[in-house]
């Protein structure tokens, strides 16, 4: 027997109608992508990455998000009725190979994987919840292997995947945003596969956040998917693109503050799950993943709780309100012409979590929702101003090492006696950075384009021709859905290897057009 090599790739977002005439579409993975994804398929079945011998076994992870029912139409936060979720996966496999050569079909070239006896494990994301419905993994499993045998494993619970001393999750259980209620998926599989009736699982908040606030907006802008990162660029982009943004932002924060009160005791304690994330065993309320439940470490706050997500804490909720007062103020004196010297307050660049991220954009609202109501030159340079309030962010955003905020934080937790590597997907941002005593934090990015900030937008400088130029060309090409020449795809994957007696290494490496890989190097940026 010989070492066990594990790929690992995550946020494919395989779903979504194409962009056709003047509609961008809902696909954030192109053709292009899932081509070149089809071929790496067939080169780990073939151990043609990385030249692994024909003793050793072959495994491909893949790490949540694999498929976007979220993109599918019609749109919900969760397609719950199982009809409806098989037939959108259906859409999406559809969608998906429908118009790729032979051998650069995603679909296939997975079955071709299984079916030559390597090991297939699918994890859960936020994008794919739908995947835990029985009927929906019994399509796909049927998909891929023909009914016959074969290493196929999904983990739709909430577990997270070792390999050696490599742990892999998808990595949105630490993103209050989009962590997902296991406890409640649970008891609604439950109940359904019984003929009960429905159990009242919540999605998480960003997922009706997707499908009740972006998707409107993806009708008219492509970019939105793609721009990153999100506070600090793409909302201050579309605030000029957008007159209504601050309204759209006013709808998102009040989903995110949305509450509905728990009832204790509907969900057995055997089907309630709950994060044990505190250092003493005590789950902190805004970690907890409880739907509807009574559990004995929550605190008696958990029935303020929204069922998917934390609840913001009081010093989060008292100063977005007062940002997103301050600005809508703003906005009627620019109105009226009442503008005052002292809304021109900028906001450290430090603020760049949830609910400080937004506020830090707001709180810089003067130069941003000057932009908004200004046309030429004036508006370009506010919003120029704006971008270089963070350009610290912005500039650092793509570094492989630059820190990823709750991730790393979650990763240095995780990391000890048994485990000195930890994978998550996510965030669509490669990164690998070392921990402390030998360990590291990987993330594998995603398979779809991003689109990065040409440098000289952000940077300080004189608003010469040539930049504000630039600046007007990108604002207008993203208004327009003309992306490509500002659209960067790189596709990444880890390779987990573990040793007979459990010694693992792990790397991070770049996949190219051309079927040729490269290892990431950390090029360090000094903002």
């Amino acid at each position: 027997m010989g070492k066990h090599h594990a790929f690992v790739i995550s946020d494919l977002h395989l779903g979504g109608s194409a962009p056709e005439g003047t509609s961008p579409g809902f696909q954030m993975c192109p053709p292009e992508s899932r081509r070149r994804l089809a071929r790496f398929i067939a080169q780990i079945e073939k151990r043609a990455v990385l030249d692994i011998a024909a003793k050793d076994s072959v495994e491909l992870i893949i790490n949540g998000d694999f498929l976007d029912f979220l993109a599918e139409e019609p749109f919900a936060s969760f397609t719950g009725l199982s009809k409806v979720a098989v037939k959108k996966f259906w859409q999406i496999v559809e969608s998906c190979d429908r118009d790729s050569p032979p051998g650069e079909r995603v679909f296939e070239q997975l079955s071709k994987f299984v079916t030559a006896g390597h090991r297939l494990t699918i994890l859960l994301g936020n994008h794919d919840i739908e995947l835990a419905l029985p009927a929906v993994r019994s399509e796909l499993l049927k998909l891929l292997t023909g009914g016959q045998p074969a290493l196929v494993e999904f983990l739709f619970d909430g577990e997270a995947c070792c390999r050696g001393r490599a742990l892999i999750e998808h990595g949105n259980r630490y993103d209050g945003w989009n962590s997902v209620a296991h406890g409640g998926l649970r008891a609604y599989r439950a109940r359904a596969s019984r003929g009960e009736p429905e159990y009242p699982f919540a999605p998480p908040a960003g997922s009706t956040l997707v499908t009740e606030v972006m998707n409107p907006l993806k009708r008219i802008y492509r970019f939105i998917d793609l721009l990153k990162p999100e506070n600090e660029a793409l909302i201050p982009i579309l605030a000029v693109l957008h007159p209504e943004a601050l309204r759209k932002i006013r709808e998102i924060w009040s989903a995110v503050r949305a509450r509905t009160d728990a009832k204790p005791g509907v969900v057995p304690d055997e089907e309630t799950y709950v994060a044990d994330t505190g250092d003493n065993g005590v789950v902190p309320d805004e970690l907890t993943q409880v739907s509807n439940a009574e559990h004995p470490s929550v605190s008696p706050s958990f029935h303020r709780r929204a069922l998917a997500g934390h609840e913001m804490d009081d010093e989060t909720v008292r100063r977005t309100e007062g940002a997103l007062a301050v600005s809508e103020e703003i906005v009627g004196n620019l109105v009226t012409g009442d503008q005052h010297p002292e809304d021109q307050e900028v906001v450290p660049d430090n603020l760049t979590q949830v609910g400080d991220g937004f506020f830090a954009w707001i709180r810089s609202g003067w130069n941003l929702l000057r932009a908004t109501l200004s046309n030429g030159d004036d508006g370009l340079v506010c919003l120029r101003s704006a971008l270089v309030a963070h350009r610290n962010t912005i500039g650092t955003t793509f570094d492989l090492d630059s820190d990823d905020g709750p991730y790393v934080a979650a990763a240095r937790r995780l990391i000890g006696d048994d485990i000195q590597f930890v994978v998550f997907g996510h965030t669509h941002l490669p990164k690998t950075i070392p921990i402390d005593a030998g360990g590291r934090y990987i993330n594998t990015g995603t398979w779809c384009p991003t689109i990065q900030l040409d440098e000289r937008i952000y940077q300080p400088g004189p608003n010469d021709d040539a930049t504000i130029g630039l600046l007007r060309r990108f604002v207008q090409d993203m208004g327009e859905n003309r992306l490509s020449e500002w659209t960067t795809l790189r596709t990444h994957f880890a390779h987990v290897a573990v040793q007979t007696d459990g010694g693992t290494n792990v790397n991070l490496y770049e996949y190219h057009e051309d079927d040729s890989v490269s290892p990431t190097v950390v090029d360090r940026h000094d903002p």
